[in-house]
């Protein structure tokens, strides 16, 4: 398996003819290598342009919406309450700009995954040359959707991912495989209702085989989601756009939270042989006061770091189902450090872990006594920070 620091793209392209399932070139079949570059080369171009169909098909709804409120209040003689539909829809910003979700974002998630792969507990039990080829190929799939829109990105990119993959994957099995790891990255399966909890209700094989290759879908999912999530950092930020004012209202705060997320780091337990996650954030005081918009209401950036860590630990629990008796991460320790603009030596550190303990409940709370935003305001302006 990959050494520490080796991308697992770069083991990949390593690995001798004999790690992987026999193929007949005389057919026009190539190695797994070769068909990973080759699916990778395809899809490059349309990594390119996913923030840009997010937001016409984000456009394109909006306009939907309209034509069809507009359409119902002349039907029905212009009912009061469907002019306020209509007032409502044209004040909405219907702009969806997404932080990174194109070929940046895929390296990312390939060495988050590669950084996750590489704290296994047991060298054996790390992915064989087959299983990183399928995770390989999931990764760049995962967020192909959003090209189609948002809403349900995870299964849009199905007719996509047929028509790219087709000519180079040419195995149903082998791209059925691909296209359940990636699906089941986030949003739901089938229309169940349980949509979180999309690994369980995905149909993977926990021992499943590909031609004669053992195949732990449910593990492969689960680096991949995890990888993911772990992969929001400040490298997904649009930093110029945020500087020249060309970011749109309802989606700046995104834009703001990678921004600040400067460090997504899995470290070593000093005392035990476990792991933990480290996140950092620097958070600049000329905007701790700044109302942001988010889902039709007002959200503090420092609500919404403290919302999104209590998510990831949501996240680190359900991945640990899948994850847990290979690698051994069992909490995350947040670090936000609120900076003055007036003084650069002057400084507000916040500083809590989130982890399972006591009886099992279904609410995480912040280890933190100024746990809201409109408290750490509050905290800070007794300090005397002018905000």
């Amino acid at each position: 398996m990959p050494e520490k620091d080796e991308q697992l793209e770069t083991w990949l392209f390593g690995q001798d003819d004999s790690c992987f399932p026999d193929y007949d070139t005389n057919q026009g079949q190539k190695s797994y290598p070769d068909v990973y570059k080759d699916l990778r080369l395809k899809l490059m171009p349309i990594h390119n342009k996913v923030e840009t169909g997010a937001m016409l098909a984000s456009f394109y709804l909006w306009k939907k919406d309209i034509i069809s409120t507009i359409e119902k209040s002349n039907n029905a003689g212009t009912p009061s309450n469907d002019f306020e539909s209509l007032e409502t829809l044209l004040n909405k910003d219907p702009t969806v700009y997404l932080n990174q979700h194109g070929k940046g974002h895929v390296n990312k998630v390939i060495a988050k995954v590669g950084e996750i792969i590489s704290n296994f507990r047991i060298e054996e039990d790390k992915p064989t040359p087959t299983e990183i080829f399928l995770l390989l190929c999931a990764i760049q799939l995962h967020d192909v959707g959003n090209i189609f829109g948002r809403n349900n990105h995870e299964k849009s990119f199905q007719s996509e991912f047929m028509d790219i993959s087709k000519s180079i994957i040419t195995d149903t099995v082998t791209s059925r495989l691909i296209f359940n790891i990636a699906r089941v990255h986030s949003g739901n399966v089938d229309g169940n209702d349980t949509k979180e909890d999309t690994i369980s209700k995905g149909k993977l094989r926990t021992n499943g085989m590909l031609r004669g290759e053992k195949v732990r879908e449910p593990l492969l999912a689960a680096l991949l989601r995890f990888g993911d999530e772990l992969a929001d950092d400040v490298s997904r930020a649009d930093l110029e756009g945020l500087e020249k004012g060309r970011i749109p209202p309802e989606s700046l705060i995104y834009h703001e939270y990678s921004k600040s997320l400067k460090t997504v780091k899995i470290m070593k337990n000093e005392h035990s042989p476990t792991l933990y996650l480290y996140l950092e954030y620097f958070v600049d005081d000329s905007i701790v006061a700044k109302q942001y918009s988010k889902n039709r209401g007002d959200r503090l950036l420092i609500d919404e770091i403290f919302q999104r860590t209590i998510k990831m630990e949501l996240e680190r629990r359900y991945c640990m189902r899948f994850l847990g008796s290979y690698f051994l991460l069992e909490e995350i320790r947040v670090r936000i450090e609120i900076i003055s603009k007036f003084d650069l030596k002057d400084s507000e550190i916040i500083t809590y872990t989130l982890k399972e303990s006591g009886y099992p409940s279904g609410d995480i709370t912040i280890d933190y006594p100024d746990n809201t935003g409109d408290k750490v305001l509050v905290m800070l302006k007794n300090k005397g920070w002018k905000i």
